[in-house]
């Protein structure tokens, strides 16, 4: 109906304003013209990242490895020499540093690869998952997300990268599935929308106050200020969502809260 469609469209361009992530399409033509489940759209658009980046190359990184060897490689570990060839003398144990596909960012886009493909039901994702798989398939998935983007490195030349770890990102930290209500028993990726709707908010007003009141400045999260003062010190910090300055002092102080609506309440 027009109104799924317009709240489809007003979705997209709420998501554009998120932080960090400007690669959502809002108007590219598999969205506007083929009326594809967004669900599909955004693995779509996941997939198509990932594939552009291996045509550019997946980027290697120096591992460090230890392993028990019948001969000497990179430097001698003396301390697990003694604990573990007491007796095998013939054996070393040995670390080196190995140049190899196992680093934070491709185990990341592999595990997301892997969240993806219960979700996809389109036969042209699918194909192009399994493709994408394929070239992955020796590089282990990332164990522990959070620890694994704490890793990264942008390493010179890198910076295509940067579009499927987005993807990634909301992929692994911010997607949970949970089945659609309507006509549909497809899986739908459910996003966080207080967050979207704080960031697209910030965005809308920042756009109006640079241009009707270039006076006013607008600080999302801003801190500094305390709830109460004691022993002078401030007690229970404040960061509101939103914060309106004129100069440096503070004008309005606003929060912003997603509700869903329930229509059959009066």
């Amino acid at each position: 109906t027009d109104e799924h469609e317009e709240a489809r469209q007003l979705l997209l361009i709420m998501l554009k304003a998120l932080k960090g992530f400007a690669h959502i399409q809002t108007s590219s033509a598999n969205i506007t013209s083929q009326k594809m489940p967004l669900l599909e759209v955004f693995i779509s658009q996941f997939l198509n990242s990932v594939n552009v980046l291996i045509k550019r190359g997946l980027r290697s990184d120096y591992v460090r490895q230890e392993e028990n060897l019948a001969f000497l490689k990179g430097k001698l570990n003396v301390g697990k020499q003694v604990r573990h060839n007491f007796i095998n003398k013939h054996k070393f144990f040995c670390e080196y540093d190995e140049f190899m596909l196992d680093r934070p960012a491709n185990r990341l886009i592999h595990s997301a690869l892997l969240k993806v493909k219960s979700f996809a039901r389109s036969a042209s994702n699918q194909k192009l998952l399994q493709e994408l798989l394929f070239v992955f398939h020796e590089i282990p998935k990332s164990n522990d997300h959070k620890l694994d983007f704490t890793k990264l490195k942008q390493d010179r030349g890198m910076s295509y990268y940067q579009a499927p770890l987005e993807w990634c990102r909301l992929i692994l930290n911010g997607f949970s599935p949970q089945n659609m209500k309507g006509n549909t028993n497809a899986a739908s990726l459910l996003f966080p929308m207080e967050k979207v709707f704080e960031d697209y908010v910030a965005k809308v007003l920042k756009e109006q106050l640079a241009s009707k009141h270039p006076e006013f400045t607008l600080s999302t999260q801003a801190t500094g200020q305390h709830l109460a003062t004691y022993d002078n010190r401030g007690r229970f910090s404040l960061r509101p969502d939103l914060l309106i300055r004129h100069g440096m002092n503070n004008k309005v102080v606003l929060d912003t809260k997603w509700k869903l609506l329930d229509s059959s309440m009066t």
